[in-house]
């Protein structure tokens, strides 16, 4: 992989052994998730939630709904190029979220769960009062591109919303679900959720999220 010098604020080198660093830190954190033959991506993070964290798993909506929630006992998830496969027990009371408009799926995670590695969250996007401006800042796309093979690729935000993050990374049917990360912080800002470089930004549904987490 050559370097990429177009990208801006980067701090890690965009080359095969930057990729390889990037793999060996992080892609213990994303997993491969098949639902009723489709295939995507999701992965393990950690919100902020008063003075501790949350630990939930993230994946769009178009890949596991609620409905898809219900009729599923179990849900299979696989690491490392399906060398190691966690079991999440749905039968066990989580909270939960899903949004169709934003095509999320957030599900809490529990300590029976065993899962040890978590990406970070952008703290701008707990900032209620910093407006959040990516655009043409370097990002990169964790994901399996073929549902077989880890993958990090790189680009660049060329429009960001409410609702969307608009990139240039290349990516595949396969990357639903994947977290897009600020290259400078290394930390999620982001989902990718369509086939034409499109990513919901994070902001908005973890801030229901956590309001859904407070009246409990």
């Amino acid at each position: 992989m050559k370097k990429e010098n177009n990208l801006k604020d980067s701090i890690e080198p965009v080359n095969i052994e930057g990729t390889k660093k990037i793999l060996d830190q992080l892609m213990n954190c994303v997993c491969i998730i098949k639902v009723k033959g489709r295939l995507g991506t999701g992965f393990f993070c950690k919100i902020p939630f008063r003075k501790q964290t949350i630990k939930v798993f993230m994946t769009n909506y178009n890949i596991l709904n609620e409905e898809d929630y219900k009729e599923n006992k179990k849900l299979n998830l696989s690491l490392y190029d399906e060398k190691e496969v966690i079991i999440i027990d749905l039968e066990i009371k989580r909270e939960t979220y899903f949004n169709k408009n934003y095509n999320i799926t957030i599900i809490e995670l529990i300590e029976e769960d065993n899962i040890k590695n978590y990406l970070e969250l952008d703290d701008n996007l707990f900032q209620d009062n910093i407006e959040i401006n990516y655009i043409n800042k370097s990002i990169y796309v964790l994901h399996y591109p073929d549902g077989k093979n880890a993958n990090v690729s790189y680009g660049l935000i060329n429009n960001i919303n409410k609702y969307n993050i608009n990139h240039n990374c290349r990516i595949d049917k396969c990357s639903f679900g994947s977290p897009i990360l600020n290259l400078k912080c290394k930390k999620v800002i982001g989902m990718h959720k369509g086939d034409y470089n499109i990513g919901t930004l994070l902001k908005y549904p973890l801030k229901y999220f956590i309001n859904k987490m407070e009246k409990k």
